[in-house]
């Protein structure tokens, strides 16, 4: 459900077969308040509505009017408007991303797919020479790197404002499948991610390892929602295939920090107006924080075109 437009925070919708919840009329899968008739000492009786009785617990209310407006929505755009603006973006994509050879497109177009892509950016580094076996001549070297998956999220943030994510979206497997990468490099990875004798339970950090997040293999994902204009949906793939493209060159820019996996622009490596639950404090007039000092930057660019010339003129 949270992953329908607006279903941020909603909570999930089960369906089943209801001879499945037989075996929970006398006792429920999870026991909370709001799922008994009555309680006694030595007894009770559950209530014989199934939802009633296997959603103990304060119910989450605004969440669930909430995924009612969701599929209220859904249901007034209709399933078929939906599904062909998002086959008309995934076309649209395709004819993007065809003359971009650096780009990769993890799953390929062979089956029908939503307008979510997952990527990864090779580049060939003629540079870097290699001696041949027959002679002792030095020639360009056609090993295949890959820009860093978080640095092809920062990029696209800075450059151009827009929002993706890197790493494996939660199916870990799935993704070495894609990337190719065989149970004996997925054990070599985890024994340089995972540090011996820590637990991700113990610790208070979100990492395990203190020094080697960034070597965690991943790609990165964006979306283009069916409500998205022809102009914003253009300007995406536009700024994804100049990244593909042009990318590397601005590695020179960037550090990364080798314990978050975290790339950022050696001239905005500070969020001076990053808020804190920190920074609030509660007084006699109420609730007051520190409130950021945004810079001027000038006036907002007028169209995507235009943001596409300051951002390569203002980073390079």
């Amino acid at each position: 459900m949270h992953k329908f437009v607006g279903g941020v925070q909603t909570p999930g919708v089960l369906i089943a077969k209801k001879f499945l919840f037989k075996a929970g009329e006398k006792y429920p899968d999870g026991c909370g308040g709001g799922s008994v008739c009555f309680v006694r000492r030595k007894n009770q009786v559950y209530l014989q509505d199934v939802e009633e009785r296997e959603d103990g617990g304060t119910p989450a209310i605004v969440e669930s009017i909430r995924a009612g407006l969701v599929m209220q929505l859904k249901q007034a755009v209709t399933s078929e408007v939906i599904f062909a603006r998002e086959e008309e973006i995934v076309k649209r994509a395709w004819e993007k991303f065809k003359p971009t050879n650096n780009l990769l497109v993890l799953g390929g177009d062979a089956a029908t797919r939503l307008p979510i892509f997952s990527v990864i950016i090779r580049h060939v580094f003629p540079e870097i020479s290699s001696i041949t076996k027959d002679h002792d001549e030095q020639r360009p070297s056609d090993r295949v790197m890959f820009l860093h998956h978080t640095f092809v999220s920062a990029l696209l943030n800075d450059l151009f404002g827009i929002q993706c994510r890197s790493g494996c979206v939660c199916a870990g497997p799935y993704a070495m499948d894609l990337l190719g990468i065989d149970e004996g490099l997925a054990k070599l990875y985890e024994d340089a991610l995972v540090t011996s004798g820590l637990s991700s339970c113990r610790v208070s950090k979100c990492f395990d390892n203190s020094s080697r997040e960034v070597l965690r293999p991943g790609f990165t994902r964006f979306s283009i929602p069916y409500f998205m204009s022809d102009e914003e949906a253009n300007f995406i793939l536009d700024a994804v295939c100049f990244v593909a493209d042009y990318g590397w060159a601005f590695l020179p820019l960037y550090s990364y920090n080798a314990s978050t996996g975290e790339w950022k622009h050696q001239r905005h490596d500070q969020f001076e107006d990053r808020q804190w639950l920190g920074h609030i404090k509660y007084t006699r007039e109420g609730m007051v924080w520190r409130r950021g000092k945004p810079k001027a930057h000038g006036a907002l660019p007028k169209d995507f075109q235009v943001i596409f010339c300051i951002s390569f003129v203002s980073y390079c």
